[in-house]
């Protein structure tokens, strides 16, 4: 994938967007382009195994840097290709590099932050999760404190001032949960008081705590939750997905255009209805089916007996919608309409489910 326009549309891409390098020779990764100096956050280290190759040696660099380089041996040790920016044009993007251009000199091109691929829903790894919440969490702070008494659109009871109150209400609560092995919701006296104009240095401290405490964490170990995922892992994902919806409200308070990663979008979509449309009370009188158009992400949801079941599969359901990752997950978490989803069947079936999950 690659920057269309010209250079000033390119840094448009480049300030915001994650670049694609697909896969090539058993290595996997992608690009994430983000403005200013900071350094480059990897990981991808020697010895990591992708796909059928093992990363020999990382190249980094700093944001802005001509390029950030990982080369790949195949598992018999014989070099497979690196990553690297194209050797014909900088306007094409940053891509796989084949055998016969592994030595072709790079042209200019602005890569940072390699990571592992994340190339099926549910299967980012803990430190692509916790970072991207990081990173969101900071924004919703910051786009928070830039505009106090803006009215949150999707939240309407809420202001700048509501959305980082709440934030760190959460963080704190999954904080509290992680840090002493809870098995049930923390009492209210555990919560340290927010004082009135403090709100957003209240949510940097939060932030920051939860941020430590989910590092901490060993994926997979058991865990008390609320939903369906007893171990960490459900924590790790949720403070993951709640910074990601959160961080769009907060730019739709700012008048702001979201940028939304697809796979992350589709994991928002699976967690809704995996984790969260069990636990409610209502039970739709016809199953739903839902078809991601950019990437993989199929869900059929049914009712079997009480229970509600949802299976990652392609099936006829009583009604279905279809959409990219984005426009899926902005309806069913109420931050969108079904407007830019094709839909089939009985809309008001397909309403009930998208709310049955908020």
């Amino acid at each position: 994938s690659g920057y269309e326009g010209g250079p000033e549309a390119r840094q448009k891409r480049l300030a915001s967007e994650v670049v694609d390098l697909g896969d090539h020779g058993g290595w996997y990764g992608r690009a994430k382009a983000r403005p200013g100096n900071e350094t480059v956050e990897d990981s991808v280290a020697a010895g990591d195994h992708l796909g059928n190759g093992r990363v020999a040696a990382f190249i980094g660099g700093q944001v802005g840097d001509d390029f950030s380089v990982a080369k790949v041996d195949s598992d018999d040790g014989v070099p497979v290709g690196i990553k690297h920016c194209p050797s014909r044009s900088s306007d094409s993007g940053c891509r796989a590099a084949d055998r016969n251009r592994a030595h072709e000199p790079p042209l200019r091109c602005r890569v940072v932050r390699i990571i592992t691929a994340v190339r099926q829903t549910g299967q980012m790894d803990a430190s692509f999760r916790l970072g991207r919440a990081y990173e969101d969490g900071q924004r919703i702070i910051e786009l928070a404190a830039a505009n106090p008494d803006a009215r949150v659109p999707n939240c309407p009871d809420w202001d700048g001032r509501a959305l980082a109150s709440h934030m760190a209400r959460v963080w704190h609560m999954l904080s509290l949960i992680v840090e002493h092995g809870l098995d049930g919701f923390p009492g209210r006296e555990l919560f340290p008081e927010t004082v009135a104009g403090g709100e957003f240095d209240a949510a940097r401290i939060a932030l920051e705590r939860v941020d430590t405490h989910m590092r901490a964490l060993v994926p997979g170990a058991p865990q008390w939750s609320w939903a369906t995922t007893q171990t960490t892992d459900y924590y790790i994902r949720r403070v993951h997905l709640e910074n990601l919806v959160h961080r769009i409200d907060a730019e739709q308070m700012a008048g702001l255009e979201s940028e939304i990663d697809g796979d992350e979008a589709a994991d928002a979509v699976d967690e809704r209805f995996v984790e969260f449309a069990p636990l409610r009370e209502g039970r739709p009188a016809g199953s739903l089916h839902l078809h991601r158009s950019d990437g993989a992400g199929e869900w059929t949801i049914k009712v079997d007996g009480d229970a509600i079941v949802t299976t990652r599969e392609h099936a006829k359901g009583d009604a279905a919608a279809r959409g990219t990752g984005a426009d899926l997950m902005l309806a069913v978490w109420g931050r969108g309409t079904l407007e830019p989803l094709e839909t089939f069947g009985d809309l008001n079936l397909i309403t009930e489910w998208f709310e049955l999950t908020r």
